[in-house]
């Protein structure tokens, strides 16, 4: 009966953790909010839209926002500031904003494993896209439950 109790409850550690990454979205907003109130970064004005997307859903419990200088980072690293061997998506506006540079990458300063390039319109399919094999490889590197649903 209390393993029956027990498969109900939602685990401390994977509480924090969803906290932690929804915290990470909303640092990550209100880091864009600020640059697209000067005009000369305006072209970072659809990874804002992105993030405020995502951060909508329950995907952002299990992805982790971070950036560099410009560039949106996403992974699924259990804490802030990837360590060697933490996978992760880029997502970096090209020249005026008006095209995205998306990057699978195994690991910071490591091998590009995907990349594309798209336009605005295409940026949300696209990153989905990414996420998904991320998540299905941080499922078989056995980093989250296999049951795991990753929508």
């Amino acid at each position: 009966m209390i393993l029956r109790q027990r498969a109900f409850v939602k685990p401390a550690q994977a509480d924090r953790r969803a906290d932690d990454n929804r915290e990470s979205w909303r640092r990550i907003i209100e880091f864009y909010e600020e640059m697209v109130q000067s005009p000369q970064w305006a072209f970072v004005e659809p990874l804002l839209a992105l993030a405020r997307q995502f951060a909508a859903t329950e995907r952002a419990e299990r992805f982790r926002a971070g950036q560099s200088v410009l560039t949106l980072m996403i992974s699924t690293a259990p804490r802030h500031g990837l360590r060697p061997g933490e996978p992760f998506v880029s997502v970096a506006a090209q020249g005026a904003g008006e095209e995205f540079k998306l990057q699978y990458w195994n690991e910071v300063g490591g091998r590009v494993l995907d990349a594309l390039v798209c336009h605005e319109d295409e940026l949300a399919g696209a990153v989905d896209a990414l996420l998904a094999r991320l998540w299905d490889d941080t499922v078989q590197r056995g980093q989250c439950p296999a049951g795991s649903r990753f929508w």
